[in-house]
């Protein structure tokens, strides 16, 4: 799978979709006007930037490190194309490792508005047109901070599409993505 977007934006996110997570988050949408306020603010702080940056940096090797460790590890299983390969990996361990950047950004991203570093799960399906269908989850690649203002049901929904259309069209054979907060999804 290809990283989608670049890291054109901050306050944000990194995963296999690592910067384009960020992009999508700062792309327009249905997005409440305090949200959307919080996102200006924080793209707009140099001290956000930077530490956007280093995320981004390190989540990339993250993304590749996980998809190689699930690529090694799949299973037969059922996806919602038919049959094919399933895997899931996790990069906690890996994140562990870079406490000080993640704490740095949600510092950073605290002193411009209040709200919480979140990490997300990714579940991309690729394959067709000839090649086998595989559905990878990727755990804890994805540290987002989001603002109170962002929080509603309504401004995740927005970001988890954006976030969904952005992977989907990053090209390759990416059939559909799926992003979840860590604590819903369904094991």
């Amino acid at each position: 799978m290809l990283l989608s977007a670049a890291a054109s934006a901050v306050a944000t996110i990194t995963s296999p979709a690592a910067a384009g997570a960020l992009a999508s988050f700062n792309s327009p949408g249905n997005f409440t006007a305090a949200c959307a306020a919080d996102r200006r603010k924080l793209q707009m702080d140099s001290n956000v930037y930077k530490t956007v940056l280093q995320v981004v940096q390190i989540s990339t090797a993250v993304v590749l490190n996980v998809m190689d460790s699930c690529k090694k590890n799949t299973t037969k299983c059922s996806t919602s194309f038919g049959g094919g390969s399933c895997c899931s990996a996790d990069g906690a361990g890996q994140w562990a490792k870079h406490q000080p950047v993640y704490e740095a950004y949600e510092s950073a991203c605290a002193k411009v508005e209040e709200g919480n570093l979140l990490w997300f799960v990714e579940q991309v399906t690729t394959g067709g047109s000839g090649e086998p269908i595989v559905q990878s989850t990727y755990e804890n690649t994805l540290p987002l901070y989001i603002s109170k203002n962002c929080q509603s049901s309504d401004n995740i929904a927005t970001l988890f599409k954006a976030l969904d259309q952005d992977c989907v069209s990053s090209g390759g054979a990416i059939l559909k993505c799926e992003y979840f907060n860590v604590s819903s999804i369904q094991v």
